[in-house]
């Protein structure tokens, strides 16, 4: 037997009632994949830093530390930086995005030209790139 999709309208044993709050409210995978695109449309199409600011959690741990920052909201804020002043006119086109509950997995291409600063003390090649990459993300509690 499936949940109902509201169980204070359903009486009976076996489901508890749900309280009138906002503080119930379960995104649901479709809304938490929404959550994430307009992520990447946010900061990595117009480099809206102060977004992820507001976004990500102050307790937020980065797996995928970029060289000489910290692996916590503050080096991903540092890194998206670093990241966009190497390269101004990077993109992130996500080819595919899974949802199941409060996570989300992206495959995703970064795309952009070399402008320098990836590597301190390198010239720019002025080169275009594109580089794949994967993320998880969750939903804190």
């Amino acid at each position: 037997m499936y949940p109902p999709t509201c169980a204070r309208d359903l009486p009976g044993p076996g489901w508890a009632p749900v309280p009138d709050s906002e503080e119930a409210f379960m995104p649901t995978p479709e809304q938490n994949k929404d959550t994430v695109s307009t992520f990447a449309r946010e900061v990595f199409g117009n480099k809206n830093l102060g977004y992820a600011d507001t976004w990500l959690a102050d307790d937020f741990v980065e797996h995928q530390v970029f060289p000489g920052t910290t692996p916590d909201k503050k080096g991903a804020l540092d890194s998206y930086r670093i990241f966009f002043a190497a390269s101004p006119d990077m993109t992130a086109e996500i080819h595919d995005m899974v949802a199941a509950g409060d996570r989300v997995a992206i495959r995703a291409t970064y795309r952009g030209t070399d402008s320098g600063g990836f590597i301190p003390g390198a010239p720019a090649t002025g080169k275009s790139f594109a580089r794949p990459g994967a993320a998880r993300l969750a939903r804190p509690d």
